[in-house]
């Protein structure tokens, strides 16, 4: 993934509008739009840009490690299925979440095709 392509998804990840985006981090939207284009290759404000998305700054410009700290998911289902197993830790329901896990990890091998 190139800078831009990584700019527009912390941008979209926070939320934010190009203009937001200028506003928050100092940079102007002029330059925010030419980056995202990648007409800009570079900017010294990375760290800026970063912060004010609310990602890492190395992901953000050189694609080092994780978008945010933590675990980032994209997918909205998944993102469920680990709120739930949140939940249940949270409640101290901590043999509900490995039999899910495990429930989990026997599809998947299943679908996969994958024995035992």
């Amino acid at each position: 993934m190139n800078l831009s392509e990584r700019i527009v998804l912390a941008r979209t990840h926070a939320k934010l509008t190009q203009k937001q985006l200028a506003d928050l981090s100092g940079v102007t939207q002029q330059s925010i739009s030419l980056l995202e284009n990648g007409k800009q290759k570079q900017t010294t404000e990375i760290v800026s840009i970063a912060v004010s998305c609310g990602v890492r700054s190395e992901w953000l410009a050189l694609e080092q490690g994780e978008m945010v700290d933590g675990l980032y998911i994209e997918d909205e289902r998944i993102k469920r299925g680990v709120v739930i197993l949140e939940q249940l830790q949270s409640e101290s329901r901590l043999d509900d979440a490995l039999e899910l896990l495990d429930s989990i990890a026997k599809f998947s091998r299943k679908a996969s095709g994958e024995k035992k």
